[in-house]
């Protein structure tokens, strides 16, 4: 039955925010893969997957993209802030704004963008329900 087989394809992502692109530290153990790094030059921030917004504060996001993966960008700074401009279920896109960065932000700032790993008992029990049983 083809339902029964999840799509493995990975969904690209594009950078959030203008700016200088850092190395990326890899750590394969971690229940969080880190995709992107960057230092901006620009205050607009898009989002950078096709995705439903579920959680917001003041330097993150959190996403849920197509995949049934959860993305977040972070915002690490010590003085600074985002001004979202969606709110906790709004579709978002590439092309769309998610909000500012505070104008005190973009010359200390770093940007990260990472990805959530699911664990698989969890991935196949969120779609057993759906199907009855």
């Amino acid at each position: 039955m083809w339902f029964w087989h999840r799509s493995s394809k990975l969904i690209p992502l594009v950078a959030p925010v203008r700016g200088k692109h850092l190395a990326v530290p890899q750590a394969p153990e971690q229940s969080t893969e880190m995709l992107l790094k960057i230092q901006p030059s620009d205050y607009v921030l898009h989002a950078p997957l096709d995705g439903d917004v579920t959680a917001t504060s003041s330097t993150s996001i959190e996403l849920i993209g197509w995949d049934q993966q959860v993305y977040q960008l972070l915002l690490t700074s010590s003085a600074g802030h985002c001004d979202w401009q969606v709110r906790v279920g709004d579709h978002v896109t590439p092309v769309g704004i998610l909000g500012t960065l505070s104008s005190d932000t973009a010359a200390t700032a770093i940007l990260t963008c990472s990805r959530h790993r699911p664990t698989s008992d969890a991935t196949n029990a969120d779609y057993l329900p759906t199907l009855g049983y």
